[in-house]
This record gives structure tokens, sequence and C-alpha cells, in this order.
């Protein structure tokens, strides 16, 4: 019994330990299926458009009641 709880503990442990080590960030994407041609993607791509200000975005919930406000 005490072999059994020691190794769960030890899995779980290590699940914790290296839930988030591993994986690179994304530099690029493809957007590919029913299209006409397939398109890449890469983080400078997104360089070239403009830079748009958005103003202050009103949050209300199903009913239409102002709950927040997030300064844009």
């Amino acid at each position: 019994m005490m072999k059994k709880n020691f190794m769960w503990c030890g899995l779980f442990i290590s699940i914790f330990l290296f839930a988030g080590h591993g994986g690179k960030a994304t530099e690029e994407f493809i957007i590919k299926g029913k299209i006409k041609e397939e398109i890449k993607i890469t983080i400078d791509d997104f360089k070239n458009y403009p830079e748009n200000i958005i103003g202050d975005i009103i949050l209300t919930n199903q009913r239409g009641e102002i709950k927040d406000t997030i300064k844009g």
C-alpha cells in the first residue's frame, strides 16, 4: 500500500514539475483547406499592417446592463 502511494506521489510531482517545460513560441502558421491557395503567415508579416487605436470598450451582460469599461 505504501509503495503504491509513493508511486502516485512521484507521478503527480513529476507531472507538475514538467508541465510547463518544452515547446517554443509560434513563429508562423499556415492556412489551408478549402481555399484556392495555401497561405503561410509569419510574425514579421504583421509588422506590415497599420496599427489602429481602439477606444474604450464597454462590457455588458446578456440583459444589456453595463458592467465595466476597458480603457483603450
